[in-house]
C-alpha cells in the first residue's frame, strides 16, 4: 500500500510539472513572441520537436546541456 501511494505521489508530481509546462506554452503564444524560442540561447526550436513536445522550452541542444 505504501508503495503503491508513492508512486501515485511521483505521477501526480510530474502531471503537475506538465500542466505548468503547458500553461506556460500557452501563455507564450498568447503573449505572440517567445512561442517556439529556446530560453537558452534564443534560437527557434525546431518545429519537429514542438511537434512532439509542444511544451519544450529549450532547443535540443540546450535541452541536452540541461
Amino acid at each position: 500500500m505504501t508503495a503503491e501511494r508513492g508512486e501515485v505521489e511521483v505521477l501526480a508530481v510530474q502531471l503537475r510539472e506538465t500542466l505548468c509546462g503547458v500553461e506556460m506554452a500557452l501563455g507564450k503564444l498568447t503573449g505572440g513572441t517567445t512561442y517556439g524560442v529556446c530560453e537558452d540561447c534564443g534560437q527557434p526550436i525546431d518545429p519537429l520537436r514542438l511537434e512532439a513536445k509542444p511544451a519544450a522550452r529549450y532547443c535540443i541542444n540546450c535541452a541536452a546541456k540541461h
